[in-house]
């Protein structure tokens, strides 16, 4: 596994390589290491799946509904770097409330 650090920067990217932006590592919570999310110039493209995933969560919303914003959310292909080194995660999750974007990953084995 990485060795990843409480403070390092992990840019997300997209399946074409479009920055959606930078994870902060402040914390590593049941297993995830979690941030205070930037967005890049890829985000406002698929801001609105997130924005509708949160809302999913937040709401306590289980089965269909979120199972088919995940699957959309999975297309687009998100990958881990820290600098130009890929990281295998997994997982990737941004919580948007508009005011404030926080995000989380696992690594994969």
């Amino acid at each position: 596994m990485p060795g990843i650090n409480i403070g390092d920067t992990i840019a997300l990217k997209d399946k074409a390589g479009d920055p959606l932006g930078e994870l902060a590592i402040r914390e590593v919570r049941y297993g995830a290491w979690c941030g205070a999310f930037t967005a890049g110039t890829g985000y406002d493209r698929v801001r609105h799946l997130f924005l509708r995933w949160t809302k999913l969560v937040s709401d306590q919303v289980l089965g269909s509904p979120l199972t088919r914003i995940e699957e959309e959310i999975s297309a687009i292909g998100i990958s881990a770097f820290r600098g130009s080194e890929p990281l295998p995660v997994g997982d990737v999750q941004i919580y948007d409330e508009r005011d404030q974007i926080e995000g989380s990953f696992r690594f994969v084995a």
